[in-house]
């Protein structure tokens, strides 16, 4: 049985158990940023780049208020692994980290305002796949968080395996994976389950909450963000099973290469500054010049080093300014000393044992 659950109530749902997560962003937001993005550039010019140049702000469709990956603080200061992204690509391109408006709204809503030019990116859209791939609106670009769906549900219940939530309500938010990885594991087990639907983070946890599922199943990055965002995040865990892999990246509109390939190498910008050994502590001296050739191209002080992307010399240098190499985003937003705890593993260098990796500068 498939059940979809109405917004109305999910409303009740959570007004009946407060988990004192605090509000959500306001999803009206996505209607100013959709106005305001279909501004183009000075006459003449056309693109993504000219557009936003014009309009000088960014416009990121993040997650719908997920800690650790996008939230706005305490002080209204949006964070998160999603925000770093975005504060990097706004750097190099506007010379600004901060010139960028962030559109918080569910996968199915933000893809269809990419294709529409309503929003200019998607730090961390829908994970790459044939289906993603081929879709004629937009476009994947390149790795940028490797993950693997799995369940969180509470440690008092008993589940120590995903095999004990056997005919068990299971709550599925947007997103990568979704039904169909946990529809396999179970028709693989011969166990029966139950999927409820909801539309977003704060809907998946008033109805777990409430009791009208037993357990989420979502990309453990973003089951670390809903555990965290429990008054109670001791009281749930994630269970060891996972139901299949996701890798994750910048989504943007298809039809502009350029805009394409700025997006693709900004991200193997920060993860080439790891790579290479510049932090946000020393950027700006080894941006006077070294002896390495790839660290000089990097951070624009060899020829060449614009390429042929229109955004100056120092364009990548500016990216790991505004908040550090891939390493450090990652530790800042993600990892073993924040909230989420997540461990490197598969967003590892390739050099330590990981999938992460970019191509030599040069």
């Amino acid at each position: 049985m498939l059940l979809r659950l109405p917004l109305t109530c999910v409303a009740l749902a959570g007004s009946l158990w407060l988990w004192g997560a605090g509000p959500w962003p306001a999803q009206a937001q996505t209607e100013t940023g959709a106005q305001e993005a279909l501004q183009t550039g000075a006459e003449g010019e056309t693109g993504t780049l000219a557009r936003l140049r014009a309009r000088g702000v960014l416009l990121c469709g993040v997650s719908a208020g997920l800690p650790g990956l996008a939230a706005p603080d305490g002080n209204g200061i949006w964070q998160g692994f999603e925000v770093a992204l975005c504060r990097a690509l706004a750097a190099a391109v506007l010379d600004d980290p901060f010139a960028v408006r962030y559109v918080p709204g569910a996968a199915p809503v933000q893809l269809r305002e990419l294709a529409a030019g309503a929003v200019d990116v998607l730090p961390l859209g829908p994970g790459n796949s044939f289906r993603t791939d081929t879709d004629k609106g937009v476009r994947f670009t390149t790795a940028a968080l490797h993950d693997v769906q799995g369940f969180l549900t509470r440690r008092e219940g008993g589940a120590a395996s995903a095999r004990d939530l056997a005919g068990e309500v299971i709550c599925l938010t947007p997103g990568p994976g979704g039904e169909q990885g946990v529809a396999e594991y179970f028709a693989h087990a011969g166990l029966e389950w139950e999927p409820l639907f909801v539309a977003t983070p704060a809907e998946a946890l008033a109805a777990y909450g409430a009791g009208l599922c037993r357990a989420v199943s979502a990309g453990t990055a973003r089951l670390a963000s809903l555990r965290a965002a429990l008054p109670d995040a001791e009281a749930h865990v994630l269970l060891p099973e996972t139901v299949g892999r996701q890798v994750l990246g910048p989504v943007v509109a298809r039809g502009d290469e350029d805009w394409a390939a700025i997006v693709t190498w900004m991200v193997h910008a920060l993860v080439a500054a790891e790579e290479l050994g510049v932090t946000s502590a020393n950027v700006e001296e080894l941006a006077r010049g070294t002896e390495q050739l790839a660290l000089n191209m990097l951070l624009g002080t060899a020829p060449g080093a614009e390429g042929g992307l229109g955004l100056g010399a120092e364009w990548a240098r500016r990216a790991v300014v505004a908040g550090g190499n891939y390493g450090e985003i990652f530790a800042g937003t993600l990892g073993e000393d924040t909230p989420l705890g997540l461990p490197r593993g598969l967003n590892a260098l390739w050099t330590q044992g990981g999938l992460i990796h970019a191509p030599p500068f040069r």
